[in-house]
């Protein structure tokens, strides 16, 4: 995904001016209650795209599936 962000300009340039975008590992158990704590979006497969609203609310999950 943060390939995506790095070479789709139209796409990078919407998230930088609407998001903060924050890359978290959670592959293998890493950051594992970062994953329980939004309520195991990985169960979807990866890579996961969690969206908080301005107060840190979970407002949206979105995964592609195994890529």
């Amino acid at each position: 995904m943060s390939g995506l962000l790095n070479t789709n300009a139209e796409i990078s340039k919407i998230v930088k001016e609407n998001y903060l975008a924050v890359l978290i590992d959670v592959d293998k158990g890493h950051n594992a209650d970062v994953v329980k704590q939004y309520g195991n979006p990985v169960r979807f497969g990866l890579p996961v795209l969690v969206v908080l609203d301005s107060d840190g609310k979970q407002s949206r999950t979105d995964s592609p599936g195994p890529a």
